[in-house]
């Protein structure tokens, strides 16, 4: 249960830093981005992934907890990648 947490916090937190870029925010919603809410978005994807750090060490120990986040990262940041890839030929169909 943990572990789902500490992975959807990671798919959260990257999906907050990739809309700190004006590039994908702009693509994602049509409008250019504040410097204000970037710093917003920058600042809450940081701590989201704070928090899921937390969270696997707090389900696994320091070693393996580590070893499950850096894990559950590379999925995170695979899903927000392509979900970002992809996401305007999900919207054409």
């Amino acid at each position: 249960m943990i572990v789902a947490l500490s992975f959807t916090l990671a798919v959260l937190g990257f999906a907050l830093l990739a809309l700190s870029l004006a590039r994908h925010y702009r693509d994602l919603f049509g409008k250019a981005l504040s410097p204000m809410r970037g710093r917003t978005f920058r600042t809450a994807g940081c701590l989201l992934m704070a928090a899921s750090m937390a969270s696997a060490i707090t389900a696994q120990g320091i070693g393996t907890g580590l070893v499950l986040w850096f894990a559950l990262l590379t999925v995170a940041a695979l899903i927000v990648g392509l979900s970002i890839t992809y996401s305007d030929k999900w919207w054409r169909i």
